[in-house]
């Protein structure tokens, strides 16, 4: 019989609200993530789904619904954009966006306790936003990052390592409640064909999922990697 039963629980705080999630989704253009992303965010019934895109033609607003209360724009006062619960940042042009919008939002993660989840691109995310608000969001050091050239020939693909924390740690890649079995869900995934290296992680940083064999400097390479910052959460 097991002597110490003490430990064969687990609490935990869950937070239940009624409602929408207020989710804003931005993109430099209608690139492959941006187009993916609005589509199965649209069908989520309990999303409610706003975008912007910076490179877009003037009729776009008016003929995507998921477009018309922003007219295709980031929102530029505090107000607005801490209406919401999750900003997605895809490749983003900082310079677009100001200064102040920019501290904006990196106030609505410390300060209102915002999700933001920063997916990484050739032109900007994340290099461009070295010395701008938006660098002390990301849980990765700039310094050593690699962003691979557009016209690079990519044929092989790679299968992400979940790392303990990102099986244990966060609901967001449990496919199933067996373990084994969300294990065998993720590894029947498709794989991925581009990364930005992104060798040194910031303090505290938590890595969710990994390169399974390209090392950075003390560990294998993040694919998917968050800090907390303040009240709130950066995924990058």
């Amino acid at each position: 019989s097991e002597s110490d039963r003490s430990n064969n629980m687990e609490r935990r705080a869950v937070s239940v609200r009624e409602g929408h999630i207020r989710v804003l989704l931005i993109d430099s253009e209608p690139r492959w993530e941006f187009r993916e992303l609005k589509t199965l965010l649209e069908r989520e019934k309990t999303v409610e789904l706003h975008t912007a895109l910076q490179d877009a033609d003037l009729n776009y607003s008016d003929q995507d619904a998921s477009a018309q209360p922003l007219r295709g724009r980031f929102p530029v006062s505090r107000d607005q954009l801490f209406a919401y619960d999750v900003v997605i940042f895809g490749d983003v042009n900082p310079k677009f966006l100001g200064q102040s919008t920019l501290e904006n939002l990196r106030e609505f993660v410390s300060e209102a306790g915002g999700g933001l989840i920063m997916i990484a691109g050739w032109q900007f995310n994340p290099l461009a936003y070295a010395g701008s608000p938006l660098e002390t969001l990301l849980p990765i050091e700039l310094d050593g990052v690699k962003v691979p050239p557009p016209d690079v020939d990519i044929s092989q693909s790679f299968q992400p390592k979940l790392t303990l924390e990102g099986r244990k740690s966060t609901p967001i890649f449990r496919f199933d409640e067996d373990d084994r079995n969300s294990q065998i869900v993720w590894k029947r995934l498709p794989g991925l064909y581009w990364l930005v290296e992104c060798p040194t992680l910031r303090a505290g940083a938590t890595v969710f999922a990994e390169h399974p064999s390209r090392m950075g400097t003390d560990r294998h390479l993040p694919v998917i990697v968050m800090q907390r910052y303040g009240a709130g959460k950066t995924i990058f």
